[in-house]
């Protein structure tokens, strides 16, 4: 799914292009039109997606451009808080990298008392 700041690029494009409404041919509004919706592309991927779940703990991961350690370990004590358990940090370990996205980083919460 897109990003709403690129579907309305996207709807906004379609639309004047669809109505007939361009006024004049500017190859500069298409470049930048192009170059949206490729950059969207990159954007559109999973974020972050939870791996498991257990009374015992959460395993999550997520990329580094676009969650720090802070908000996953605040969506991991989310997750214990309901059981009347804290987070507490396991491990972390760096599954993949890329030059956009920085790394994708697997993160291990125990959920204790």
């Amino acid at each position: 799914m897109l990003p709403a700041a690129c579907r309305a690029i996207i709807a906004f494009d379609g639309q004047t292009v669809i109505s007939g409404k361009t006024e004049g041919d500017n190859p500069m509004r298409r470049a930048i039109l192009l170059l949206s919706i490729a950059l969207c592309g990159c954007a559109a991927d999973d974020q972050m997606r939870v791996l498991s779940t257990t009374p015992e703990g959460i395993e999550l991961w997520a990329w580094t451009q676009a969650y720090s350690r802070q908000a996953m370990t605040d969506m991991a004590q989310q997750y214990c808080q309901r059981d009347g358990r804290n987070a507490q940090f396991k491990d972390s370990e760096v599954a993949e990298k890329h030059l956009f996205k920085g790394s994708r980083v697997v993160y291990r919460f125990n959920c204790v008392r």
